[in-house]
């Protein structure tokens, strides 16, 4: 399909890049417009990626993998398969391979993503499934019951944040990201819109009062809702290095989406803290792990969990209002860019994708209510659970040994894939 075609959405967006993308992201370009002063550094972006003598590499491997070679304890054998998974060495395979093996990985997902929703769909409207200690029916009521319990029927009142220093669709990743978000026209989809002017009108917020040093680059008195914003109703698809063998997916979002879907994300980590699950304490999980063979604990570990949490499955389990605004502030399409260079538009089967502001803080809120529905309705079946303790962090669930198989079956139904 023409590279044109996919963009009449936004072609707005795509006529001002040449200038306003150009100029927020070029600090020599700010200079002279009363915002900051250019700097004298050279601007050019160093690349970290430098490569090594030939064989270099090969001879690291080899002498590290010598040291532990012969041994036969369980110690000694996990190292030596997972100490090298992680060594990025292009000479071995390609930054090109790594991609490509990871937009496949990740397209694959999608395709069972696509199955899932209809399934679902499908499920609500029949409810035939039957878990052994419950019904789908009876499951999914308890599993909304508790999440309302958390969340309550609606957000709250969208407290002040931040931009980050991540990248969106307009704005390079770096130090100077949250100051240049701020500047020139502000990429936002349409379905995000009203809610930035309720933000930014009922708040009030100056640009220059939010967060420190915003009053370098935003002129004082200027308001937040002053910005100019252009329509981007798609992410963007890039990868970051994750293995040795494939890079891990992400996607940039437009950045007022992504401020917005912060604030949603900060009140389910807020809601969260309450019930116990601490998402700025990863350190309680670590603890529960270095217990839990005394305790007859165990950590469930998911594959892909946020890729695999579908469209269908959170209009099934979240409070509607919950939902609607979840829903408004995503985006439902993302541009990728095949290995011939090309791009093309792809419908989003998931809810959100790695990147959107709201994204770890929903799958942590979705498995610890699929967690404890589990033990509750295995509880009241008289269903045996030697420990009560649930910990959640984002994809990392710690809960007793006697209830693994039964969640996984649960998390199977829904197509999260699991080990354990």
């Amino acid at each position: 399909m023409p590279t044109d075609s996919l963009f009449s959405k936004q072609a707005n967006v795509m006529d001002n890049l040449s200038t306003t993308a150009k100029e927020c992201t070029d600090p020599m370009s700010i200079k002279g417009k009363g915002s900051v002063k250019a700097s004298k550094r050279n601007t050019k972006r160093r690349d970290a990626n430098s490569l090594l003598p030939d064989g270099v590499g090969a001879r690291f491997q080899n002498e590290l993998l010598a040291i532990i070679e012969g041994k036969q304890d369980f110690k000694s054998q996990y190292l030596r398969e997972e100490i090298l998974t992680k060594y990025l060495d292009s000479k071995q395979v390609p930054v090109a391979v790594r991609k490509e093996a990871a937009i496949q990985k990740w397209l694959a997902s999608e395709r069972n993503n696509a199955k899932t929703n209809d399934r679902l769909f499908n499920e609500a409207i029949m409810g035939e499934t039957d878990f052994g200690f419950a019904t789908y029916v009876e499951l999914r009521a308890r599993i909304r019951s508790i999440i309302l319990s958390i969340i309550g029927k609606a957000p709250g009142t969208y407290g002040i944040t931040n931009h980050t220093s991540g990248a969106s669709t307009r704005i390079k990743r770096g130090a100077m990201a949250p100051y240049l978000k701020f500047q020139g026209g502000a990429h936002c989809s349409l379905s995000a819109v009203p809610y930035w002017k309720d933000y930014t009108l009922c708040s009030g917020i100056r640009s220059d009062s939010v967060g420190t040093g915003f009053v370098i680059l935003c002129p004082v008195g200027q308001r937040m809702y002053d910005q100019e914003l252009l329509q981007m109703d798609s992410s963007i698809m890039f990868t970051v290095p994750k293995k040795s063998d494939i890079d891990r997916v992400a996607c940039k979002e437009p950045e007022i989406n992504m401020l917005l879907q912060r604030c949603l994300g900060k009140q389910i980590r807020k809601s969260l803290k309450v019930v116990g699950i601490d998402l700025r304490d990863q350190s309680i999980n670590r603890k529960l792990a270095s217990e839990a063979y005394q305790r007859g604990l165990a950590t469930v570990d998911l594959s892909a969990a946020s890729d695999s949490i579908t469209r269908q499955l959170v209009i099934e389990l979240l409070p509607a209002k919950w939902w609607l605004d979840l829903a408004c502030l995503r985006v439902d399409s993302t541009i990728i860019t095949d290995s011939s260079g090309g791009e093309y538009l792809h419908t989003l089967e998931m809810f959100s994708s790695m990147g959107n502001g709201f994204t770890f803080e929903l799958e942590s809120l979705l498995f610890y209510a699929i967690t404890r529905a589990t033990q509750e309705l295995l509880l009241e079946a008289g269903f045996p659970v030697n420990d009560k303790t649930i910990s959640v962090y984002g994809d990392d669930i710690i809960c007793a040994c006697t209830m693994v198989k039964p969640l996984a079956n649960v998390l199977g139904f829904f197509r999260i894939q699991n080990e354990y």
